[in-house]
């Protein structure tokens, strides 16, 4: 199935303040990065049931990504993107996919944004 026709709930630009980057003035100070992610997996029982448990509750999404990186200090979003997504897979087990989106816009000065994406399906 292809990752536009599947069913997908969104987090876009949830902001943490962490330690994250290789040089000396990131590591001793925190910034602003922002998460976009889009967690696929099948909505159809949560729309017929009305119930929570059925579907996924963003905010404990959200409240989990934002602890995991305020209890870290990589060096490279790719690191920190890669750990996201292994995290999100670990605790909300029923996932078929994650597309996650990091930006880091005070990496660059003359730059509005710098990030990544990383896009992942469930491999077990």
């Amino acid at each position: 199935m292809k990752q536009a026709e599947r069913d997908c709930i969104f987090i876009e630009g949830l902001k943490i303040d962490m330690v994250i980057g290789v040089h000396p003035w990131e590591r001793c100070q925190t910034q602003p990065v922002y998460i976009d992610v889009q967690l696929y997996r099948s909505l159809a029982q949560a729309g017929q049931t009305d119930q929570l448990g059925d579907t996924l509750d963003y905010a404990a999404v959200a409240q989990s990504l934002a602890t995991l990186c305020k209890n870290t200090q990589f060096e490279l979003l790719e690191t920190l993107a890669q750990q996201l997504i292994s995290h999100l897979f670990q605790q909300f087990g029923v996932l078929d996919a994650v597309k996650l989106t990091l930006h880091k816009p005070q990496a660059i000065t003359n730059a509005k944004d710098v990030g990544l994406s990383l896009y992942r399906e469930r491999t077990d």
